[in-house]
């Protein structure tokens, strides 16, 4: 749908934001938390390991020897998300009073829908329970891991978790290297979110490859980040099942003809 120059630098914002400049991270931290760092980390990397647009993630290490990261929001990022829904929302509403074609786009919607998805992005609490949520809804698939959240150290705006040492799905030759067939790996993708949306009605809906990696060591699929999901109700389920099976059918069809 967008021309190649700007989705490469669209890609940027999924974990190679700007870093944030002269961020005091321990301070931040033993703030946010009320605790003394010493008391919980043996160390906490001052330099990010990502950053994206809402949030910085810093590697760590907990007294009791677990490798963590901590999903740090930026500093006043509701201001400025302020400062930009208010812009965004005065054009919306200038391109549909002044512009047909943009009034075909009801942009004053997509806006109202892009401020509620980045709301509840802003809730780290939220986020915690979307994890440990869709945690126990694959209790017991052995083809995807589900990040351990660690509660007494994260907050609304701080998370806790197990690091994940993983590929990217997009990394194609990282993944060959490492003995990772790709299109195995798309194959359970596949099968995940078929599981996701038909089966729990509750799915990851923020799937780019930044969200996405391959643990090298078991071959599972690794989901990070549960700011956004998405909700199916019963009977849209029972829809979009008959519409998958009816999409197949006409498949072994079209395929039968060719034959």
């Amino acid at each position: 749908m967008l021309p190649p120059e700007l989705i490469k630098e669209l890609e940027k914002l999924q974990d190679h934001a700007p870093n944030l400049k002269n961020f005091d991270v321990q301070k931040t931290i033993e703030d946010e938390l009320e605790i003394t760092l010493s008391d919980y980390f043996l160390s906490v990397n001052p330099e990010p390991l990502a950053a994206a647009s809402l949030a910085q993630v810093h590697r760590a290490k907990l007294l009791s020897g677990e490798d963590v990261v901590l999903k740090i929001q930026r500093p006043n990022i509701e201001e400025v998300i302020e400062s930009d829904l208010l812009i965004m929302k005065q054009v919306a509403r200038a391109l549909e009073k002044y512009s047909t074609q943009a009034q075909a786009l009801q942009p004053v919607r997509i806006i109202a829908s892009f401020e509620q998805s980045i709301r509840e992005e802003l809730q780290f609490l939220r986020e915690m329970d979307n994890t440990e949520k869709f945690a126990r809804n694959f209790e017991g698939n052995e083809m995807i891991h589900v990040p351990v959240i660690y509660r007494p150290l994260s907050t609304n705006r701080i998370i806790c978790m197990e690091f994940i040492d993983g590929i990217k799905v997009s990394e194609i030759n990282t993944l060959k290297a490492a003995n990772i067939d790709p299109i195995a790996v798309a194959k359970v993708g596949v099968d995940l979110y078929i599981e996701q949306i038909l089966e729990h009605g509750f799915f990851h809906a923020d799937p780019h490859p930044g969200n996405i990696f391959v643990l090298p060591t078991t071959g599972q699929i690794c989901f990070l980040d549960f700011g956004m999901m998405g909700t199916v109700m019963p009977n849209d389920k029972e829809a979009l099942g008959d519409l998958l099976t009816l999409f197949l059918k006409k498949r072994r069809k079209e395929n039968y003809y060719f034959t």
